[in-house]
């Protein structure tokens, strides 16, 4: 080999050794679910599953208003315990300037940090 192909060779070696690294690390997958109810009611709360934390299950549920109530804004917010379980109750003003409540089972992460 000539001396001005080794700068390439080794450059490659690395971009090889970078890839394997990324190919065999383990990285968790997390894939958070909506389940329950429309989220008009406690007994139709909306169930997020999967949040690792706290702060990935309350994204969780402004990405959820973002899709269902798009162009709303959350006025106010109140954690509530009932049966055994813990919910967000938001109230949001909705892109129609209507005032509406929205309920989150939020039991499954609540707590996580």
């Amino acid at each position: 080999m000539r001396r001005q192909e080794w700068p390439a060779i080794l450059f490659a070696c690395v971009v090889l050794a970078c890839l394997r690294a990324l190919i065999h690390a383990e990285v968790p997958l997390t894939i958070l679910m909506f389940q329950g109810g429309d989220g008009s009611s406690l007994e139709n709360a909306i169930i997020i599953l999967g949040a690792a934390s706290e702060s990935a299950g309350v994204d969780a549920e402004h990405r959820y208003l973002a899709r269902h109530f798009p162009g709303s804004a959350v006025v106010q917010q109140a954690l509530l315990h009932q049966a055994g379980k813990v919910f967000d109750r938001l109230e949001i003003r909705t892109a129609t300037n209507a005032s509406t409540l929205v309920y989150f089972d939020i039991t499954d992460f609540f707590g996580k940090f």
